[in-house]
């Protein structure tokens, strides 16, 4: 079997029709109307019922169309398998790093790797982290670089700097926080928190699952102002005095942004660390070991 016959037989079933099909497949409607009774008369099957121009499987047409997208990922897990190892072996690293770091990373850190190692090749891509690991997962990355606030089984872990969930506003109104045992900055109780408005990062990721989750645990709504996707994005509207915005602290103090002030919150630190994540089988090297350093240096 080939790819050929997986990519035109699932896109006719997609999208219910040769017309529809040939034009995302780039070839004409006669062809891909051809191809397929040429494929029905090899297996001797009907694979799709026609109705006018809708053609819907049949009963055997959705046996095969099964097999066909196990084929499928088998052939994008064995040709990502291939990059990795080829990867590993061809001066090419193929980093995912998480958003909020990408000023630091780009700016710092991937200068300060390839002034080490300027024949390497740097592959990146800037993700959230739940995609991030999907991707290493299906071996489209060596590495990842993320913040991650639980265990990650079947990854192996190296950790670069824990950091604790904080709360960021502007200079221009400093809040009077107090010193708490095991708290690093100026210590804020719930109702100075809930005074004040609110900067929110988009539903779904982590800081805005641990603001609702913290608003919630008071039985109380946020005032929410201004909502924001990116971490840089959330630290320039807190530097302009819109609110506080939930973050982590060493992505407030190594943020270029300035007029920044930083408080503790909750009854007690929240962590989270940064860390860098391979699969297991991962060889590391040299590259990956220097690069584990300068981001254990400049993140610290």
């Amino acid at each position: 079997m080939d790819s050929k016959r997986a990519d035109y037989l699932l896109a006719i079933a997609k999208f219910n029709g040769i017309s529809k099909a040939a034009e995302k497949l780039y070839i004409t409607p006669s062809a891909l109307s051809k191809y397929l009774i040429n494929v029905e008369k090899e297996l001797n099957l009907v694979l799709f019922n026609r109705d006018g121009k809708k053609f819907v499987p049949t009963m055997a047409g959705q046996e095969y169309l099964s097999y066909l997208r196990k084929f499928q990922e088998l052939d994008r897990q064995a040709e990502a398998a291939m990059q990795s190892l080829a990867s590993q072996h061809g001066g090419v690293l193929r980093i995912g790093f998480q958003r909020s770091l990408s000023e630091i990373f780009i700016g710092e850190i991937v200068p300060r790797l390839r002034q080490k190692y300027p024949g390497l090749k740097v592959l990146l891509a800037e993700e959230d982290a739940h995609n991030l690991l999907q991707l290493l997962r299906e071996r489209q990355l060596d590495l990842v670089i993320s913040s991650v606030p639980s265990q990650e089984p079947r990854l192996r872990k190296r950790l670069l700097v824990r950091s604790q969930v904080v709360v960021v506003g502007s200079q221009q109104a400093l809040l009077p926080g107090k010193k708490r045992p095991d708290f690093a900055y100026p210590w804020l109780d719930f109702h100075q928190v809930a005074k004040q408005e609110i900067i929110a990062l988009s539903s779904g990721r982590y800081l805005r699952r641990y603001m609702d989750a913290y608003f919630a645990n008071h039985f109380e709504e946020p005032k929410i102002s201004v909502v924001v996707s990116a971490t840089q994005a959330a630290l320039l509207a807190a530097s302009k005095g819109l609110g506080l915005t939930f973050t982590l602290d060493t992505l407030a103090r190594k943020s270029k942004i300035a007029n920044l002030a930083v408080y503790s919150l909750g009854e007690q630190p929240i962590y989270n660390d940064i860390a860098i994540f391979t699969l297991p089988d991962y060889q590391i090297r040299k590259e990956v070991e220097s690069l584990a350093e300068i981001c254990a240096e400049l993140l610290t």
